[in-house]
């Protein structure tokens, strides 16, 4: 099972859990589930998640009219993307998707 998977099965897992309304001792247990095994799972996705970087609203304003204005995009681990503004809204789509 790839990571991606293990992940899938065990949000899945976490899912299940809650709406059972058990606890998490006692739905292992029916289950025949190590409870460590769900901690540590627990925690590894919820590492994850905290890790996946949030989409944020790109807000346009009116065009500044001068020729040097552009547009810098600031990643989330810091690094400057700077783009000239004669970007048009289909290449700044592409430049995301490559990103992402």
């Amino acid at each position: 099972m790839t990571s991606q998977e293990k992940h899938t099965y065990w949000t899945g897992v976490f899912t299940a859990q809650k709406q059972s309304g058990l606890s998490k001792k006692a739905f292992c247990r029916q289950e025949g589930l190590s409870l460590s095994t769900f901690y540590y799972w627990q925690q590894l996705c919820s590492q994850d998640d905290e890790q996946t970087p949030a989409i944020v609203p790109l807000i346009l304003s009116e065009a500044p009219s001068t020729e040097s204005a552009s547009l810098i995009l600031t990643l989330p681990n810091g690094c400057q993307l700077s783009f000239s503004s004669a970007l048009t809204p289909q290449q700044l789509k592409q430049y995301i998707a490559v990103l992402s």
